[in-house]
């Protein structure tokens, strides 16, 4: 107990000493943006594939609710939740879309490209936008 006393009181001290860099915020706000663009790509192509015979309106929403629609800089839409079919629709290819998005942060993860930051605020973005679709799915 005292030796983590001790050296939780001269940690700072040898940090300083030993001048360790802080986190350069600017490089990881580029790092992320260059994340979030790779993810909405794939994102990009996994909508395109699977949006045959569905709804264009429905389509262009999950594209502007998607990191798609981050890289295209374009404002979030909620879907029409008055038509059950078209929020159905919007669901499924949003959660279609976020899989791929994860599948890439996986592969970047991997690729160890990224620092642990940058991909913990996509997965942190990711979650959060699957815990909306859950709400909107379970609306009546």
């Amino acid at each position: 107990m005292t030796t983590l006393l001790l050296q939780g009181l001269t940690l700072p001290a040898v940090i300083r000493l030993v001048k360790i860099p802080a986190d350069d915020q600017e490089r990881l706000r580029t790092e992320y943006g260059t994340l979030l663009a790779e993810l909405a790509d794939a994102g990009e192509k996994e909508l395109t594939g699977s949006s045959s015979g569905v709804d264009p309106q429905t389509v262009e929403r999950v594209r502007a609710d998607s990191l798609i629609g981050v890289r295209d800089e374009r404002g979030a839409s909620s879907p029409d939740p008055d038509h059950d079919e078209r929020r159905e629709q919007y669901i499924r290819l949003r959660l279609l879309t976020i899989a791929a998005e994860r599948g890439a942060l996986l592969e970047a993860r991997a690729r160890g490209t990224y620092s642990s930051q940058t991909l913990g605020a996509a997965q942190r973005r990711f979650d959060l936008e699957e815990t909306r679709l859950q709400a909107l799915s379970e609306q009546p």
